[in-house]
């Protein structure tokens, strides 16, 4: 999903946290090159719908990783 590790998670989080800083989190397609077809795996969301819905996946990972890195 990304190549960050629990560590900087870990650090990124606590800055956000002691300087109240807001944060925006974006969905990643993955290493450049390869492809980035939604299609293929997000096909059951219709023709329109798989991007739709590989970005949630993709954004609803991110938002996981960061809540379970560091304190909740």
């Amino acid at each position: 999903m990304h190549s960050l590790s629990p560590t900087i998670f870990w650090k990124w989080k606590r800055i956000a946290r002691e300087y109240a800083t807001p944060c925006v989190l974006m969905h990643s397609r993955g290493e450049v090159g390869q492809n980035k077809g939604y299609k293929v795996m997000y096909g059951y969301a219709g023709p329109r719908g798989a991007v739709i819905e590989g970005v949630g996946v993709e954004l609803g990972q991110r938002v996981d990783a960061v809540v379970r890195y560091g304190e909740g």
